[in-house]
């Protein structure tokens, strides 16, 4: 995986030793960091996975579609995530403040159309700019679990921030899905391959959500969820649910939120179970925020940034507009719009897999300065988001270190 270690990436174990050297690296800095300022370790493993980048010390790949062995860590990382920020949102939040719902839908909303609006007068391909816009609603479930977690968060702006996560999560994988259908069918004309098969990864993702959380219940409800054997067992149906997915065309995304989301509301004591996943999937989730900050090469940055840089702007004053305009209806104070509108800014993973199940269908002639722009989004997005969040959440002193 290492340039720099060419005698290890000759044998078998080269890339393996390479990955967890990484790991290793980063867990120090992340610490090191944490220590120090008392700030949340995502931001170490970022600036790790930067340098790396900057100095050409990783062979991370700077290219949409992700590689196999990528792909599958992200998959397999996000998919826990995913997994328990479903489990955190509370459905019948909805019913008592149905604002909430419209405010975060116009958030979503608002920041696509700006991100589309901003990237067009810049010159922009219409294309690029649609698909940059659907990756722009995502949020980064994975930034904001993890700074939550380093913090101690809990909350009105933690819980927002979750549900805006979740549902920006779902429309961005749903419109780039739609998307991509779209364009397909374009190209096709009277094939109607396109419509079909965007019907069969949206149905697909749902009943296989379904059965993922029907399983995960009745584990929960017969093994004991103290001991780490459930833990486990746990996370190994989780991986095969994901891996299931992606292998049948389904949404790696879709569906261990949609499971997260039908256990929360199935199950009738609290879920804590995904809790317990950290020390089984931590590496991977930390060689994630790695890969990802990593993926930016100096070429790509001085090709990308410029349009990264607005696409990220215009994304938080829109979605933050969106909150100010909805905070009074949603029960909510000026200052938690504005400190929730902080906790939306990263956009990483999650946002590299949509993209790249869009360059994946999509021709690249379609795409122009589509992959630089949305690789160094993801990566200055990481960075500067996990301290955005970080600060969002002590503005609305939700933190308790």
């Amino acid at each position: 995986m290492l340039d720099w270690l060419p005698a290890l990436s000759t044998t078998v174990d080269g890339p393996l030793i390479g990955m967890v050297l990484l790991v290793a690296v980063a867990a120090a800095v992340a610490e090191l960091w944490a220590r120090l300022t008392g700030g949340p370790r995502v931001i170490g493993y970022a600036a790790t996975g930067l340098l790396f980048g900057a100095f050409g010390l990783s062979d991370v790949s700077s290219t949409l579609p992700l590689p196999a062995w990528t792909r599958l860590i992200f998959d397999l990382a996000l998919g826990v995530m995913l997994f328990e920020l479903g489990g955190r949102v509370r459905i019948g939040w909805f019913r008592h403040n149905p604002w909430i719902l419209v405010q975060s839908l116009a958030a979503c909303g608002a920041a696509g159309a700006a991100v589309y609006l901003t990237l067009t007068h810049f010159g922009m391909a219409h294309h690029s700019a649609l698909a940059s816009a659907f990756m722009a609603a995502a949020g980064s479930p994975a930034v904001l679990l993890r700074v939550i977690g380093d913090a101690g968060a809990s909350g009105q702006v933690t819980e927002r921030a979750v549900v805006l996560t979740a549902i920006g999560t779902l429309v961005a994988v749903v419109g780039a899905r739609l998307f991509t259908g779209a364009v397909m069918y374009s190209q096709q004309e009277t094939d109607l391959t396109a419509v079909t098969s965007t019907l069969y990864l949206l149905g697909g993702s749902v009943l296989l959500a379904a059965v993922l959380g029907l399983v995960s219940t009745r584990i929960a409800a017969r093994m004991d969820g103290s001991h780490e054997n459930a833990a486990l067992m746990q996370l190994a149906v989780l991986a095969l649910a994901v891996l299931g997915a992606r292998a049948m065309g389904l949404s790696s995304l879709l569906v261990p939120l949609l499971a997260g989301l039908m256990i929360k509301q199935m199950s009738p004591r609290p879920w804590a179970w995904p809790r317990q996943f950290g020390t089984a999937a931590g590496m991977l989730v930390v060689l994630m925020f790695v890969m990802t900050a990593a993926a930016w090469k100096p070429a790509l940055l001085a090709a990308g940034a410029p349009l990264a840089l607005a696409l990220l702007a215009v994304r938080w004053a829109a979605s933050t507009t969106m909150l100010l305009v909805f905070s009074w209806p949603s029960s909510a104070t000026v200052r938690q719009a504005v400190a929730t509108g902080a906790c939306m800014v990263p956009m990483c993973g999650t946002a590299l897999v949509i993209a790249s199940d869009m360059a994946e269908v999509v021709p690249p002639e379609l795409l122009p300065g589509f992959v630089p722009t949305a690789i160094a989004a993801a990566a200055i997005a990481e960075l500067v988001g996990a301290l955005l969040v970080w600060g969002g959440l002590r503005l609305a002193h939700e933190t308790s270190h």
